[in-house]
């Protein structure tokens, strides 16, 4: 039977390392061995990884709060999203210099990358949404900062 995670434990175990790590960590004691490498600065270095797991559960449960996900599907979605994340801000920094020779990004290098990477239909249902995301955070943000200011007076 598979593993499944309650919503508020969705936190992956670290008991696994993989084989990457353990070679590079194996590497970093022979070298510290020889006197090359400080280890300490060698351990400071990371990668950072994307983690979309809180919001995978979020979604899920938007959808049908009776359902449950298991930590191996959690996984595969967590790869399958990092992945398209990846693609968009490497085809959008892509066209960026392309354009403009600057190393900023602007919403309209993601709405292209985005026409770009997914079908017509798709793409055109993510940018609506988007839009409509962005809108409903400025909204609610700028009803925050007037209850704050009704506040105090």
């Amino acid at each position: 039977m598979a593993r499944v995670l309650p919503i508020h434990e969705f936190v992956m175990s670290r008991d696994k390392k993989h084989a990457a790590v353990e070679k590079n960590s194996t590497a970093v004691a022979e070298a510290a061995a020889g006197g090359d490498v400080d280890v300490k600065k060698m351990n400071k270095c990371w990668t950072m990884e994307l983690k979309f797991n809180n919001h995978i559960v979020r979604v899920l449960k938007q959808v049908d709060p009776e359902l449950t996900i298991t930590c191996g599907a959690a996984e595969v979605m967590n790869g399958i999203l990092s992945n398209m994340m990846l693609k968009l801000i490497h085809t959008s920094f892509k066209n960026s210099l392309r354009r403009k020779k600057k190393s900023r990004l602007y919403v309209n290098d993601i709405n292209a990358a985005v026409m770009e990477v997914f079908p017509p239909k798709m793409a055109k249902l993510a940018r609506t949404a988007a839009r409509k995301a962005l809108t409903t955070r400025r909204v609610s943000k700028l009803s925050a900062i007037m209850d704050q200011t009704m506040s105090m007076n």
